[in-house]
């Protein structure tokens, strides 16, 4: 019976070393969180310039119409 366990277990471990499902998911969720702090950094740090932007489109806009 404590061989039939130990082998239970040795295919399981070896199932899960071959599994590579879990590991691209941790790979896209850091990707992910790079990806959300690089944007938020760049809007924080150039937030007034395209809010500048924006004001000077919108300016042009009214003044066409």
């Amino acid at each position: 019976m404590f061989t039939t366990a130990c082998r239970k277990v040795y295919v399981a471990a070896q199932n899960l070393k071959d599994d590579a499902r879990g590991v691209s998911a941790i790979e896209y969720a850091i990707l992910a969180a790079v990806i959300i702090v690089a944007v938020v950094t760049g809007l924080s740090m150039f937030g007034n310039s395209i809010k500048d932007i924006f004001n000077t489109a919108q300016g042009a806009l009214n003044n066409v119409s």
